[in-house]
């Protein structure tokens, strides 16, 4: 197994058209709604400063 660096600037850039295909505005943000809209889209949490 060949360990690789994550694309950030691809996840971001992906999570945003998510976002916006889904008229998302404001936060804090359902993931539910994408996850029954978007076949494939894992969503990840996270929190900021790792609490």
């Amino acid at each position: 197994m060949m360990i690789t660096t994550p694309d950030y600037d691809l996840a971001a850039t992906r999570a945003l058209e998510i976002l916006r295909d889904n008229h998302i505005t404001e936060t804090p943000i359902n993931p539910l709604p994408i996850l029954l809209q978007t076949p494939g889209v894992r969503v990840m949490p996270f929190t900021k400063n790792g609490e």
